[in-house]
């Protein structure tokens, strides 16, 4: 087995976000939030930035906070993002299309994906990251609500 982190160097999640080569960068500078990592795109954008507890949509201009707990389809596991996915690689302008998180509400919000000069995009590598935090956090407030719960 590889191991590739050093817990000294930090926590896991927040080497997993670094393990692929992706759009992320360490940190960033958002008043009233702790950001772990920021997706730059190739123009120079920061659409979205992961925190500890869930996605910071917009960072740089009108930060939003989505927790993980609330992203009811991270976008991993469905058709649209495998055929985006697919049309990326073929594409010769190196652009993705966005990859669309649904809320529970039922909102949908399209994060901007970019392709490297590889042809991979980073659509599926970003919702897996998401997506297994998503299962963490809602695991985790499960177990919580198990806890608490009164008997019976």
């Amino acid at each position: 087995m590889v191991k590739w982190y050093d817990p000294a160097q930090g926590d896991a999640f927040t080497a997993h976000l670094f393990r692929y080569e992706t759009g992320l960068r360490r940190g960033g500078d958002v008043p009233g939030y702790k950001v772990l990592a920021t997706y730059r795109t190739r123009s120079g954008g920061a659409p979205f930035a992961f925190c500890r507890d869930g996605l910071l949509v917009d960072p740089e201009t009108t930060p939003r906070h989505i927790p993980f707990v609330d992203i009811a389809d991270p976008g991993y596991y469905n058709r649209i993002s495998v055929e985006r996915a697919k049309r990326a690689r073929g594409a010769s302008d190196g652009g993705c299309e966005p990859l669309s998180i649904r809320l529970v509400s039922g909102e949908v919000i399209d994060l901007p994906m970019d392709v490297h000069d590889d042809g991979m995009p980073d659509l599926l590598t970003i919702a897996r990251l998401i997506d297994r935090q998503v299962t963490l956090h809602k695991s985790a407030q499960r177990k919580v609500a198990l806890t608490e719960a009164p008997a019976t």
